[in-house]
């Protein structure tokens, strides 16, 4: 696929507008607050003006209404200790259900991760929302918990993939990403890849894998645009779907390597 977005969206820059959302111009939501910090399964709605604030919320309109009420489903490992700030994973879900996988719950507390992923009751959403929920989705973690902002993952399968790739090439705050059963490669049409070549990237795809040509064959263009730290794992058994903890394991290991 070659869906790499123009970076720049109407009057203002994608880099522009992620800085001030993250990097933390913006002021925080009292409201957002939580003093006791839930753990386990769970779900949180917000909206864009609670998020990043009204002016900047409304530069954001034609993407996400400031009238859209936004839900994710989290995952906060009940160990959850301030003084030992998680990592977040960020899941663009294709399905839109956002649950985590019950086999990948312990994966992600050995990790220390808090994965969180947009619930979206349309199918037809676009790939630009997939993109902007992904990125609000870090502030609304950022808003609630004591996190480890240099451990940003984004992750995807099939036709989330898209999104999740933009998400590496466009911000600064994903510094790895997972992609099962599908892959994304800009062709002919590079974007600006200079710190994309410096993040990490796993992709896994199998033997029963539909995708899994097109995975081996993009797996081999990142590495021929001089991007390294990029993983294959490859599953000569059966694919299942959703693939087991042990790949998940190792794919979060190589990407919290230094």
């Amino acid at each position: 696929m070659n869906k790499a977005l123009n970076n720049e969206i109407g009057m203002y820059s994608v880099h522009r507008l992620i800085t001030l959302i993250i990097v933390g111009a913006l002021p925080l939501c009292a409201s957002a607050q939580v003093e006791e910090p839930l753990t386990g399964m769970f779900r949180i709605t917000s909206n864009t003006t609670e998020l990043i604030g009204a002016p900047t919320a409304q530069q954001l309109d034609r993407i996400i209404s400031v009238e859209d009420e936004l839900q994710w489903q989290l995952y906060v490992p009940e160990d959850y200790d301030r003084s030992t700030a998680p990592g977040i994973f960020v899941y663009i879900d294709p399905n839109g259900s956002g649950i985590i996988p019950d086999q990948w719950r312990q994966t992600f507390v050995t990790h220390n991760l808090i994965w969180i992923s947009a619930r979206n009751v349309d199918k037809r959403v676009t790939l630009m929302k997939q993109l902007w929920t992904a990125i609000l989705a870090v502030r609304a973690i950022d808003l609630r918990y004591a996190v480890d902002l240099n451990r940003v993952f984004v992750g995807s399968t099939g036709g989330g993939i898209d999104a999740a790739v933009n998400a590496m090439i466009s911000t600064s705050e994903f510094v790895g990403g997972l992609y099962i059963s599908g892959s994304m490669y800009w062709g002919d049409n590079p974007p600006d890849l200079s710190a994309f070549r410096r993040k990490r990237h796993v992709f896994i795809t199998g033997s029963n894998d539909d995708a899994s040509n097109t995975v081996r064959r993009d797996y081999q263009n990142y590495r021929d645009e001089g991007i390294r730290n990029v993983k294959l794992i490859f599953e000569t058994d059966i694919l299942r779907n959703p693939p087991p903890a042990e790949l998940i394991d190792e794919a979060l290991t190589y990407l919290a390597e230094d």
